[in-house]
């Protein structure tokens, strides 16, 4: 197998776009020589690809994180945990989606929830050319008190729509309510069950996942109480979406916790056909994992060393 024969197949596939039938017949070969030679000229570098953009995604990280859980789409960012290369290829991607949602249904309605992986997205947001139409931004969990107010899911649903020329819709209500008949009128009334009627017909949801260790967010600042956070992790709790809390598989692990919780319910998210999570960190692989075992997320966005830890885990 001549050196020079392989070079000249290439040239003719490569650069003159030639088909390899098309190759075959000039060269008297058949046309399984022909596709034996290329594979000769990747194999002795002769020819050498290269897919611009591939530094900055790992794409076999993807690929396996997509086929292990069978998620709709995974991005896997490598600029060591460069958070605002993440939010700007989050908010790329959410383009995208949004562009083919307004495309397929006249319009496109997203929930978004709470924390500084979303805060990031916002403040990274790389603004589409195009303007949008007919695109509303709900809030998926009550109000989290917070001197952070970059983090607050009132603040992120504003930004976004104003980013996106859309409409915001607001969740005026604590995120977490022990007093159960005050729960029972607030859902009767008519401002949360438009709301409501959002969480049943949203296009896309995007949320951060929270892990419930000393150091995550909820713990540091209170949001849940020290107490129930030790009854959670007791009953086996890895993580949260917002503040929905499940195990490591993604189960909910306190119904009657759950029942406390203003905002989307596990039922509408898992109804919503694209659920993207965005979270990057060691410290959330479980939480991670968990979220994806259930289900509550089939995107998602993180950095490639989280991506491999959550492949590891067992």
């Amino acid at each position: 197998m001549a050196k020079k024969d392989i070079i000249k197949v290439a040239y003719y596939y490569y650069k003159l776009d030639y088909n390899q039938q098309k190759i075959a017949d000039k060269m008297k070969f058949s046309r399984q020589k022909v596709n034996r030679l290329l594979k000769k000229a990747l194999e002795e570098n002769i020819v050498e690809i290269k897919i611009n953009g591939y530094e900055d995604f790992d794409i076999h990280l993807e690929h396996l994180l997509e086929e292990r859980f069978n998620l709709y789409n995974a991005l896997v960012i490598t600029n060591n945990l460069d958070e605002n290369a993440i939010g700007i290829a989050a908010s790329n991607y959410l383009n995208h989606l949004i562009r083919e949602c307004i495309k397929k249904n006249g319009k496109c309605d997203i929930g978004i929830s709470w924390g500084n992986a979303l805060h990031n997205l916002t403040k990274n947001y790389v603004v589409s050319d195009k303007k949008y139409k007919n695109i509303s931004v709900v809030q998926t969990v009550g109000g989290i008190n917070t001197r952070n107010i970059s983090i607050k899911p009132e603040e992120i649903t504003n930004n976004l729509a104003l980013i996106l020329g859309g409409e915001a819709y607001n969740l005026f209500v604590p995120a977490l309510i022990k007093n159960k008949e005050l729960i029972d009128m607030l859902y009767q009334e008519v401002y949360y069950r438009d709301i409501k009627s959002k969480y049943e017909n949203l296009d896309i949801a995007i949320v951060g996942i929270g892990e419930l260790e000393d150091t995550s967010t909820i713990a540091k600042y209170g949001y849940i109480d020290e107490e129930d956070i030790i009854k959670l992790r007791e009953k086996g709790a890895v993580g949260d979406v917002s503040l929905r809390v499940y195990d490591e598989l993604g189960n909910i692990v306190d119904s009657e916790y759950d029942k406390t919780v203003m905002g989307i319910t596990i039922e509408d998210l898992l109804n919503t056909p694209i659920r993207i999570g965005i979270a990057y960190g060691l410290e959330k692989v479980k939480a991670i994992r968990g979220a994806i075992k259930g289900k509550l997320i089939n995107v998602l966005i993180t950095d490639d060393k989280t991506a491999k830890e959550v492949l590891e885990l067992k």
